[in-house]
């Protein structure tokens, strides 16, 4: 069994997508360090001025930086604010484009689910994404297996708890840090993601990559699951 795991991003580019896809068990690592500079809480969707940023507001306790990304609180205070911005950033950015009506009715329903935790909220977009898109690769919260370690030591921990034969490394920071001969003495496989992002279309110009992938569905709707799975051939 081949397995992988990333941090539960808001709604996050088609690369991460694309892993998931990839693999029999993605694991979702919802008890690791709270970064703040990452893409835990904000992603970038296309607009007439181009790229933008929507954020998720969050609790800033003093001790906000050292806790774990399911112990992230989402600031409430300001719900019916922020979650009204989120809506009609999609409304005047997506509405002329030809899968809006259908994308957004299903973000609408979360976003009028009250939440606590910026994971539980992210979590649900990622779900609502991979359904959207067909992927059927069980995705499993770290919280939900005990994992423990960091960086290398999770990986082990991560393919031996779920009886992993394999474990593929992203794009990203892990495989600048993952041990390679170590995870191996260990039984378990490497693999890494191979991704081209693909083009389609777009609204306003010029093609912009490494969006939120909201803005490949509210573009493509359902073509978008092909154009993914190609873009894994290419």
């Amino acid at each position: 069994m081949i397995i992988s795991a990333h941090q539960p991003l808001f709604i996050p580019w088609i690369g991460y997508f694309d892993k998931i896809n990839k693999v029999d068990l993605f694991v979702i690592l919802d008890d690791v360090q709270f970064t703040s500079h990452g893409w835990i809480r904000r992603n970038s969707i296309k607009g007439k001025l181009g790229s933008q940023n929507i954020y998720v507001p969050i609790v800033k306790i003093k001790e906000v930086w050292d806790k774990k990304i399911n112990e992230i609180i989402i600031d409430n205070q300001m719900e019916s604010k922020w979650k009204r911005m989120h809506l009609k950033s999609y409304q005047l950015n997506y509405g002329k484009a030809t899968y809006f009506q259908e994308i957004y009715s299903g973000l609408e329903k979360i976003y009028n689910i009250p939440v606590e935790l910026i994971s539980d909220l992210n979590v649900s977009l990622i779900k609502f994404v991979c359904d959207y898109l067909k992927i059927k690769t069980k995705l499993l919260l770290s919280s939900e297996l005990g994992a423990f370690g960091r960086k290398t030591d999770l990986i082990i921990d991560l393919s031996l708890k779920t009886q992993a034969t394999s474990f593929m490394l992203g794009m990203g920071g892990s495989r600048d840090y993952a041990d390679r001969r170590k995870i191996e003495s260990a039984g378990i496989k490497i693999g890494e993601q191979s991704f081209k992002h693909p083009s389609y279309n777009q609204l306003f110009g010029e093609f912009i990559p490494n969006l939120s992938v909201l803005d490949l569905l509210f573009n493509e709707g359902p073509n978008a699951s092909a154009i993914i799975t190609k873009s894994m051939s290419s």
